[in-house]
């Protein structure tokens, strides 16, 4: 299993659809799945799409409510992961031991700094690891984004980035000043 991180605006979902595309041009028939709270693209409960914000190409993804029961429903050779830092301790255990490829991508940090479950336990037993990095976004700052500001409030850290939610890519230095 693979897990790639970064922090928001790196590229992550623009790399999953290149990879999608590159292994249908192989021949091998992914799946990509995204957990539900993720309603960026619409409410979607099973099959729905995806998209990056950097390249408007949409792909089919299915959307979980409970991984466990609904992924063995599912056919393909390989799993993409959209979104894997909201995945639950045991849903990343379970996605371990399936026989089939597994490429995870999320987020590494909430708003809050604290890792998230899925991440946590992705870095824990993933085989193969790869940071994205990108700059933050504080003007005229060259620092890696390590976290994220954002300009709501949530106690467990969990926003989804819509309407008037936003988040800003920083540095730990810019993510101290906003946070006190």
């Amino acid at each position: 299993m693979k897990f790639t991180y970064a922090c928001m605006y790196a590229g992550k979902t623009t790399k999953l659809i290149t990879e999608y595309f590159a292994d249908k041009h192989k021949g091998i028939h992914d799946v990509v799945i995204k957990p539900a709270i993720d309603d960026r693209e619409g409410s979607f409960k099973g099959w729905g799409w995806t998209e990056s914000r950097l390249i408007k190409t949409k792909i089919p993804a299915y959307y979980y409510s409970n991984l466990q029961e609904e992924l063995p429903k599912l056919s393909y050779d390989k799993l993409l992961i959209d979104e894997a830092q909201f995945m639950s301790e045991e849903d990343v255990k379970y996605i371990a031991s399936l026989s089939l490829p597994v490429h995870a991508y999320g987020l590494k940090t909430d708003m809050n700094g604290h890792l998230f479950t899925g991440t946590a336990q992705l870095l824990a037993i993933a085989d193969d690891i790869d940071e994205m990095e990108s700059l933050c976004q504080i003007h005229k700052c060259n620092n890696k984004a390590v976290a994220h500001i954002c300009n709501q409030t949530s106690k467990d850290g969990v926003l989804i980035e819509k309407g008037n939610v936003k988040f800003t890519p920083v540095c730990y230095k810019h993510w101290r000043e906003y946070h006190g």
